[in-house]
């Protein structure tokens, strides 16, 4: 039976054409999807991506998409999602049309008894991760399936930057994955733009969440923000791996984590309803003192209650941004 959609995605040809609508644009949306999967190293049995007849499909700004096809999503034992003869989670990776991709409402999500961000797990992840002990996150399903396809790895992928938890706290299947496989480490592999603030606050916050469940978090960086992994595993060809392996890593304790994260982690008081850290003196010191972005050369001397960075003393009486700048 064919996945029902709800929401955003819905009929757009009146009944009485279809039938000829179909017999014309079949063709076209395998060739699509046959074509989109390849500039990522893909066949659809991988994923077990497929096209139907319930195209094209109406947006919510009321424009319609020519076609596209579907991308299923799994439960944690490798079952694809679904209920009754329905998916229950999918996306739709969408052409002839500005937006990229459509999936299930929140509200149909919620029907179901599903948060509105689920991490893309194919069945195969299960092998790579208890042999390894390390997963490797990415931002999408293809970079995901590229990844460890390619690269013989344990990857898993998510929708966007922030939708690797719920309301910023790790998502309850990455903390079932980590246990159920005994994961030391985690590789996230974003797109290229990781520079930009908020995307490396989002990875920031996932990672310091990694950290508190005593997992190792590395990053890779990519060469330019425009790079996607899947487009560079594939045009590296059978070199990728001495590549990708070549490719500049860094520990996610760099990363500039969520401000409320911050101060309810390290004690920091906080202004607004929408709370930042409140810039004070006592809230720099204890940063300086606990956070791991100051360990390697932050002291104190017991003796005298003085702190020390590297072998030079502190002087306190010096503004903010002057001690930022002295650091």
């Amino acid at each position: 039976m064919l996945p029902d959609l709800t929401g955003d995605a819905r009929w757009a040809v009146p009944v009485r054409e279809r039938s000829a609508y179909l017999e014309s644009t079949v063709k076209e949306r395998e060739h699509y999807m046959l074509k989109d999967l390849a500039a990522s190293g893909l066949r659809p049995d991988q994923i077990r991506a497929y096209v139907d007849d319930i195209m094209p499909l109406e947006l919510k700004d009321g424009k319609v998409a020519k076609g596209g096809y579907y991308i299923p999503y799994f439960n944690l034992d490798g079952s694809v999602m679904r209920s009754g003869g329905g998916l229950t989670m999918y996306r739709i990776r969408l052409y002839g049309a500005g937006q990229r991709y459509s999936q299930p409402t929140a509200t149909a999500l919620q029907e179901f008894g599903l948060p509105t961000a689920i991490p893309y797990v194919l069945p195969q992840v299960h092998e790579y991760a208890k042999e390894q002990q390390t997963l490797y996150i990415c931002e999408g399903e293809k970079k995901a399936a590229c990844v460890m396809d390619v690269l013989g790895v344990a990857a898993i992928g998510i929708g966007g930057c922030w939708n690797w938890g719920i309301k910023k706290k790790l998502h309850p299947w990455i903390k079932e994955l980590i246990a159920m496989h005994g994961i030391s480490q985690v590789v996230v592999i974003p797109d290229g733009d990781i520079n930009r603030y908020d995307i490396c606050t989002a990875y920031g916050t996932m990672a310091d969440q990694l950290r508190l469940l005593g997992v190792a978090v590395d990053l890779v960086r990519l060469p330019d923000p425009e790079d996607k992994i899947d487009d560079l595993l594939v045009g590296w060809g059978i070199e990728a791996e001495g590549w990708f392996s070549a490719l500049p890593k860094s520990s996610g304790a760099e990363l500039v984590v969520d401000q409320n994260t911050l101060a309810m982690q390290y004690g920091l008081s906080t202004v607004g309803k929408d709370p930042k850290v409140a810039i004070n003196d006592t809230n720099v010191h204890r940063l300086l003192g606990h956070h791991p972005a100051f360990s390697a050369g932050w002291w104190t001397n017991t003796d005298n209650n003085t702190q020390h960075l590297g072998d030079e003393q502190i002087d306190w009486s010096r503004k903010d941004l002057q001690i930022t700048h002295y650091m």
